[in-house]
């Protein structure tokens, strides 16, 4: 229209003054107007070029960090017009001005918005180191940003060493998130993702040998969530570990507490049997017994039962409790009339 014509004669001329006179003092001013002419002429990417001059050569200019956010949005200006193929072309320069911007003028109170956006902006695209770095760069040079750069932040910083598995920074990040004004799918994400980085910690210590460190952190899923399926899963877990380190009657108490705690669970499967080995093994004989008592009378497998109950006579035999040993083989030999020996 007529008006961006006018507007582009006046950068024309801003522009032969610049190169005319290019030691003149007011060539920074020259600049910033030619970046606002091509700006009401809506040539934004001409803009963007006059402005980052004013930021880079004249960063002392009373304008400068004006300039440097008009370079801003003239390029999401583009973002919004380029092609599907140029677009993450754009989408850098954007970041990279942002960046610029961060940096040259980090008392100017839009320097963590750009900064967050930029690291936003990143993590989207799949560069999860550097979105990491700003964000983490963020907090640490704006220790008290605005709540809401600081979700954004945090949710980069959890999700971001989640993905590179370092899960002990996850979590940390993911602690302070549940403080903040969650809606409910980042609360319900952030909620999971903080169990799978404790669950993930554990599988680390079982892989380092580190029994104790391993069940301490299995574990830590139940207290943080007893509901949570990981919660079942990582006290099952804990249980192995500390079996398979030989610690058996530790294991034992842990395998009796999780059938009172999931009873039911599907990972529950034979438990009876496996706790009665285990009091065997310890030397647990009433305990033992117990356990053979009640599958004699649960076990879905007929001959399971059949074994428990008599299992169960030859324990009180051996503990010498004569009259218990006597009831339990009279009632064995009266259920199983086979096998005859």
């Amino acid at each position: 229209d007529h008006r961006g014509l006018l507007y582009l004669a006046a950068a024309q001329w801003y522009e032969e003054i610049i190169v005319t006179f290019p030691q003149d003092p007011r060539t920074a001013e020259y600049l910033f107007l030619l970046g606002e002419s091509y700006t009401e002429a809506d040539a934004p990417a001409r803009a963007v070029a006059a402005y980052q001059r004013v930021m880079r050569e004249f960063p002392n200019y009373p304008q400068a960090h004006e300039a440097g956010y008009a370079a801003i949005l003239g390029l999401s200006k583009m973002i919004n017009r380029v092609a599907p193929d140029e677009l993450e072309l754009w989408q850098r320069l954007k970041i990279d001005a942002q960046i610029e911007f961060a940096l040259i003028f980090p008392g100017d109170p839009r320097a963590p918005s750009v900064q967050t956006d930029a690291a936003d902006t990143l993590f989207g695209l799949g560069h999860t180191e550097e979105a990491l770095q700003l964000a983490e760069n963020l907090l640490d040079e704006w220790p008290d940003v605005d709540a809401g750069l600081k979700k954004t932040a945090l949710l980069i910083i959890g999700h971001g060493r989640f993905e590179m598995d370092e899960f002990v920074v996850a979590e940390q990040a993911y602690h302070s998130l549940k403080q903040m004004n969650l809606n409910e799918d980042e609360w319900a994400k952030v909620h999971e993702r903080l169990l799978a980085a404790v669950y993930k910690q554990a599988e680390a210590a079982e892989v380092a040998g580190s029994v104790d460190d391993a069940v301490y952190h299995f574990m830590r899923v139940a207290s943080l969530d007893p509901t949570a399926p990981l919660a079942a899963q990582g006290h099952f877990d804990a249980i192995a570990v500390i079996e398979g380190a030989g610690r058996v009657t530790e294991a034992a108490d842990m395998l009796a507490t999780f059938r009172a705690t999931y009873p039911g669970h599907e990972l529950g499967e034979g438990i009876d049997m496996r706790l009665a080995s285990m009091y065997e093994q310890t030397g647990n004989w009433s305990a033992a017994a117990v356990e053979y008592q009640g599958l004699s009378k649960t076990a879905d497998d007929p001959e399971v039962r059949r074994q428990s109950k008599y299992r169960t006579a030859e324990i009180y035999l051996q503990q010498d409790d004569v009259p218990a040993a006597i009831e339990h083989f009279r009632d064995y030999a009266h259920t199983y009339k086979q096998p005859w020996d």
